[in-house]
């Protein structure tokens, strides 16, 4: 899942993934507290990780059971928000990136626990156009900005969230244990993807733009491991719904990793616009309707949600994508 790299810097502590306590949005964090904070978000999501692979590889057969086995985990403390496979036989995901999981899951749970759902759709897009500016300002040598994470945006905003805090959020066992799911679901759902990449060779292949594929096969050469943007895009497609079989056949409703599939959305800014000609990924907005186009058309996965009687999860996971286009 080798979305573009993005930076998000933080004005509050949010839990990792279980354990942190909310600070003040008027207190910046220090680089080393940011360092810190993305040290314990990587321990945790290392304990998370070692939980669900065994799980994930029940869910397997045989030849892809030991396949998995021989991938190595690793979370780089970075800004970088991503999760992409390596030809090592490695798997990166960054303790940004398990940071905003955590953020997204929380504002989530938040909005069906305490019907506050004006308050996540304000919090996707302040994440959002916050990761965008971030993005821009990197790149062009400038510091990020501050962004907060969920309990700090409550802060920030109390008009629109009901005067939500963190004691109110964590006196609701309901609200905290939905979290834990979601936080689950979207590992489970990255996992699954990044292995479908290393069991097709998928980050073996080389990007090339189509005139350059065409003329190295005119010239006799061997375009075998070439690939195109738009050949990339067939592969990120299949990679996705190879972690939404998974995730059912693990008892997870695709609707579990919405706090993924969302911030990517947020990121956008619900456009259904591809970023350029260039561009590996189809625009979020297109990728999640085409997720939920090709998995109807699946019947074997649609047998799944059946056997797992996730059908009412899975209507609510298409409203959803219907709202997005």
């Amino acid at each position: 899942m080798q979305w573009q790299w993005i930076v998000v810097f933080l004005s509050v502590v949010m839990p990792a993934l279980d354990a942190q306590t909310s600070q003040p949005p008027s207190e910046l964090m220090s680089p080393s507290q940011i360092n810190a904070l993305w040290k314990s978000y990587a321990q945790n999501g290392d304990r998370l990780i070692s939980d669900i692979r065994p799980r994930f590889r029940r869910a397997l057969n045989p030849e892809d059971r030991s396949l998995e086995s021989s991938l190595d985990y690793e979370i780089k403390i970075t800004g970088n928000t991503n999760a992409f496979s390596l030809p090592n036989h490695q798997t990166i995901i960054t303790s940004s990136f398990l940071q905003v999981i955590d953020s997204m899951a929380t504002v989530m749970a938040a909005a069906q626990a305490f019907n506050t759902p004006e308050c996540l759709g304000s919090y996707v897009e302040y994440l959002g156009e916050g990761t965008r500016n971030n993005t821009w300002l990197v790149a062009h040598g400038r510091p990020a900005e501050p962004v907060a994470m969920a309990f700090g945006y409550w802060q920030l905003r109390k008009d629109i969230c009901g005067g939500l805090t963190e004691a109110t959020f964590r006196s609701n066992q309901k609200a905290d244990d939905l979290r834990e799911y979601l936080i689950q679901g979207s590992l489970i759902y990255l996992i699954g993807h990044e292995f479908c990449h290393h069991k097709f060779h998928d980050n073996t292949f080389r990007m090339v733009k189509p005139e350059q594929k065409e003329r190295d096969q005119a010239r006799g050469f061997d375009v075998t491991r070439e690939v195109t943007p738009s050949e990339q895009v067939a592969k990120e497609e299949r990679a996705d719904l190879f972690g939404f079989r998974k995730m059912v056949e693990m008892d997870y409703p695709p609707m579990a990793a919405m706090p993924v599939l969302v911030f990517f959305v947020g990121i956008e800014g619900f456009s259904p616009e591809a970023l350029g000609d260039d561009d590996d990924h189809p625009a979020a907005v297109v990728r999640f309707k085409d997720m939920i186009d090709e998995t109807e058309k699946d019947s074997a996965f649609m047998k799944l949600i059946n056997e797992h009687h996730l059908e009412t999860q899975w209507n609510a996971f298409k409203a959803l994508g219907g709202q997005f286009n």
